[in-house]
């Protein structure tokens, strides 16, 4: 957290059971010590903290399934989306339970996991707007950076990003902007926007040392 630019949000991602750690424990340990959130992969590894009495805010990084919807409702937990079918069935199912469901919107700048293509965005957002049970708490992406390899790529990639971050929170001013990685943290850490998601490196892992 020292090493953050002020007010920067602190995300420790667990996935994988804490990359072999154990979720629960690191995940008490992590929110003790000030992190702000949890960074999951999937539904089922949200579901398992929950379980595990962990109350605070959880991501899921990895956009679930629409027929999980009414479960990502029930576990209260902010999932990422990439279509709007997904986000249709979030709204149906929140409203359903009475509920809000915080949603980071995911952008592809070429990773070709999942995102939306930026081409999309704004109509996107003025979908979401008609939707009452939808929050927008986010908006991230996943780049397909290899530390010391493809950097200017990076830099151009997360400086597109940065302007579609700052048109989205013209209108979403709370929306968090996200798109650094343990890789991107090190070697981008102008480019923290408005949070960072450290898996690696809380481990002790640190993909761009030569020792």
């Amino acid at each position: 957290r020292r090493r953050l630019s002020p007010g920067v949000k602190l995300m420790v991602v667990v996935k994988a059971d804490a990359y072999g750690h154990g979720a629960e424990a690191v995940s008490r340990l992590a929110l003790a010590e000030g992190a702000d959130c949890l960074g999951v992969l999937n539904l089922e590894e949200a579901v398992r903290l929950r379980r595990g009495g962990i109350r605070s805010r959880i991501v899921i990084l990895c956009p679930p399934l629409r027929q999980q919807a009414a479960s990502v409702a029930a576990a209260g937990v902010e999932p990422a989306v990439d279509s709007w079918g997904l986000a249709r069935a979030l709204d149906s199912a929140a409203a359903a339970v009475r509920r809000t469901i915080p949603i980071h919107l995911d952008l592809d700048f070429g990773l070709g996991r999942w995102g939306i293509p930026r081409r999309d965005l704004a109509k996107f957002l003025g979908e979401l707007g008609r939707r009452r049970h939808l929050k927008l708490a986010g908006i991230s992406t996943h780049l397909d950076y290899v530390a010391g390899k493809n950097q200017i790529e990076a830099e151009e990639k997360l400086k597109q990003f940065a302007a579609a971050v700052r048109s989205v929170k013209a209108k979403h001013p709370k929306a968090l902007g996200h798109a650094a990685n343990s890789s991107i943290l090190l070697d981008f850490p102008h480019w923290q926007l408005d949070g960072v998601r450290v898996g690696n490196l809380i481990y002790g892992i640190n993909r761009t040392s030569k020792t």
